[in-house]
């Protein structure tokens, strides 16, 4: 359990990186819309979802797009 906690962080942090070059790219509305759909998108293949690796993979594109939401809003709110 431990481990599996542990694993995503790095990721997460490479990806936070390429959040924040999709948001200087193309705007950072932009950005928000395309969080929102992709966790959209992950939400209901996670609730369609019977294998527990194809829950795993969802999962972490769920938090991708959080964490993608996440860093948008932050930045609009300055």
């Amino acid at each position: 359990m431990q481990f599996s906690l542990t694993i995503p962080m790095p990721l997460l942090w490479r990806f936070s990186v390429l959040c924040t070059i999709l948001c200087c790219r193309f705007g950072r509305r932009v950005a928000l819309l395309i969080g929102c759909i992709v966790q959209v998108i992950a939400g209901l293949v996670l609730a369609l979802s019977n294998e527990f690796y194809s829950l795993l993979v969802f999962r972490f594109v769920m938090g991708i797009a959080v964490m993608q939401m996440f860093l948008s809003a932050f930045v609009m709110g300055e």
